[in-house]
Order: C-alpha cells, then structure tokens, then sequence
C-alpha cells in the first residue's frame, strides 16, 4: 500500500468501466487475466527502469517532465499527483503534440531533462522525433496495447512507478509529511 495511493480511487474504478467497455467490445478479453497479466508485467518492468541512478538524478533537479497524450493521459495525472502529493518531487506535464516553443526553451535552458513518457504500442512519426529529441534522459514506459487496453494498463504502470520511487527513496508516499501550519 505504500505506492498505490489511489487503488480504490482511480484503479478499481478504472477496472469496472474497463470491464463495462470489454463486455460491449471485445466479449473474448478476460478482464482478471487482463489485469493481472498487466500487474504482473509492469511490476517487472518498472524494477529495472526506476533505480538508484535515476533517483539520483532525480534529486539534483527535483522536477520530472510527464508526457500526456494518445490515451496515456490517465497514468500520466495519476503519476502527477501522486508525486505532487506526496512532495517528492515537482513535476511538468507536458501534452505530447502540443511541446513547442516555449516548452523547447524550457527544456533546454532549465537543467529538468528527466521525463517519463507514457506512450501506447502505436508511434507516429512526430512521436519518433520527439522521443529522439528528448534523449537518454527520457523513461519509455509504453504499453502492448493501443486505445482503452493503453490507457488502463499506463493506469497500473503508473502505480509502479510511484511505488518504486518511494521505496527507493525509503518513502511512505501514502503518508505525506504536513507541517502544523
């Protein structure tokens, strides 16, 4: 429980309009296995990405760029929010097609080059150079899925990572640190 700070608020609800959506759609998609197959996955996969060096890094500029966009916008806030609340670390959310011009400037002049970018299976091209440009810098966290399946599945990448985060830092990010005032 020390990461999920929003099971009951944002991923069991997530699950029944999921269900609700996969009855009408897609009848032959199990919404358990689902789900735990992609517990399962990005519980692997967020390990290896989310570790010392990046916390590391991480400290020094204290700001993470999130990127939003094609049915990634759910992890994405949920991402922020959780790192905002828990007062780790700032955050900038940044709409994929809409980084220009002054978010360039931004980036560049700011010294927070540290993003993590939700992305579903499909990439277009403007998607292709904007990862280019952001660098080594940038996590990938993308989904096997495209549409709604992403944009859930991001949802459970998004509880990893903030999981992740916290245990690394030895924080109990469900439990934020308020002064008296």
């Amino acid at each position: 429980e020390r990461g999920f700070l929003s099971f009951e608020g944002a991923v069991a609800p997530a699950a029944i309009f999921l269900k609700y959506f996969l009855d009408k759609t897609k009848p032959n998609i199990n919404i358990n296995d689902f789900i735990i197959n992609s517990i399962m996955y990005w519980n692997r996969q967020i390990k290896k990405v989310i570790d010392n060096k990046l916390i590391e890094k991480l400290k020094m500029q204290n700001t993470i760029n999130i990127f939003k966009g094609d049915y990634t916008n759910t992890a994405s806030y949920d991402l922020e929010s959780k790192i905002i609340e828990s007062g780790i670390f700032n955050c900038i959310i940044h709409e994929k097609k809409n980084f220009s011009h002054g978010r360039f400037v931004n980036f560049e002049n700011l010294n927070n080059k540290i993003s993590i970018y939700f992305k579903q299976k499909f990439t277009s091209k403007y998607e292709e150079e904007l990862l280019k440009y952001l660098g080594d810098n940038c996590v990938l966290i993308e989904s096997n899925y495209d549409g709604l399946l992403a944009e859930f599945d991001l949802l459970i990448a998004s509880q990893f990572i903030i999981y992740y985060i916290g245990k690394i830092l030895d924080v109990d990010v469900s439990k934020p640190k308020y002064t008296e005032e």
